[in-house]
């Protein structure tokens, strides 16, 4: 992304755009993981859980 707006004559950083997307991230993982943990009465909550922790690994800024 920082390569296409470099092209496009816009400063940004490489730090800068991943901070975002890191933090963009972090904010889908919290709204699937809350959208999954409230169907865990019918999912059940083991389930719910994994499926939590795997989005926030996959979307996470650390793995």
């Amino acid at each position: 992304m920082s390569g296409i707006a470099h092209l496009m004559g816009l400063g940004l950083s490489l730090a800068g755009v991943r901070t975002v997307l890191d933090g963009l991230g972090l904010a889908a993982a919290l709204g699937v993981g809350v959208w999954l943990l409230l169907r865990s009465p019918r999912t059940g909550l083991l389930r719910g859980l994994g499926l939590t922790l795997l989005i926030l690994a996959i979307l996470g800024p650390i793995l």
